[in-house]
């Protein structure tokens, strides 16, 4: 499954919201900086939780220093 998501890096606290938006499906909203990759490990965190999975299973497939991005989980 892909979906699409808008990241808000360094907010006050790590949220998950499903919106209807023609660009993405998803906003997120994490506490880390956007610096070496630490935003988007914490986005991958935030997913796996939000959708009972494995980080393993979550990979950003697009838009890796973009905050639209695209994520694409698989099935164990």
């Amino acid at each position: 499954m892909n979906i699409r998501i808008k990241a808000i890096t360094k907010s006050s606290k790590n949220s998950i919201e499903k919106v209807e938006n023609p660009l993405y499906d998803y906003k997120l909203k994490v506490t880390d900086p956007p610096q070496k990759g630490k935003a988007n490990d914490a986005i991958i965190r935030l997913l796996s939780q939000y959708f009972d999975t494995k980080p393993q299973n979550i990979s950003i497939i697009k838009g890796m220093k973009n905050n639209i991005k695209t994520i694409e989980i698989v099935d164990d």
